[in-house]
């Protein structure tokens, strides 16, 4: 996971437990210890928020990396895991739920999924070829959110993808 806050870039890695703090130049500036997984990386307004493969997200204090919060993301009764990539807009976090074709909106403060989404129709937009290796490997999955603020569109892609598709 990688975000941008106050300035300063945050990029977790996946299974070292490390994260590493950089300026908007990349250099380093200082290291922290992440106690889980670093699946995805997003922010609010004053915290860091991340994923690390559970039903879970975490509040995270930008200045340590301590954790100061969590909450369980619940699709009615039931918790969803795996969630992974994530994206902070207008007071919700978009994850996508890894493995699937599926996008969720989740409300940070109570971790409800407010809405999803099935991306499964993107298979059918990429060439023959391109999903004969994609289909191949069970890594090759939607696995990356991007919102752009002036536009108002995001954009998804995934693991090993040749596309970007923005709506």
């Amino acid at each position: 996971g990688l975000t941008i806050f106050g300035g300063r870039i945050y990029q977790m890695t996946w299974r070292e437990h490390r994260v590493f703090l950089r300026d908007l130049n990349g250099k380093a500036l200082r290291e922290f210890r992440n106690p889980r997984e670093g699946w995805g990386l997003t922010h609010d307004a004053r915290r860091l928020i991340a994923s690390d493969g559970s039903d879970h997200l975490f509040f995270i204090r930008p200045s340590d990396f301590a954790t100061i919060g969590s909450v369980q993301v619940r699709e009615g009764a039931r918790s969803i895991d795996q969630i992974n990539e994530l994206e902070y807009v207008d007071g919700a976090v978009y994850a996508n739920v890894f493995q699937t074709w599926r996008v969720l909106k989740i409300d940070p403060g109570s971790g409800c999924v407010l809405a999803a989404a099935d991306l499964s129709g993107l298979h059918g937009r990429f060439t023959q070829a391109d999903r004969d290796i994609i289909d191949a490997e069970g890594n090759f999955v939607l696995n990356g959110i991007a919102h752009d603020p002036k536009t108002g569109l995001f954009t998804v892609t995934g693991k090993d993808w040749p596309m970007l598709f923005t709506g």
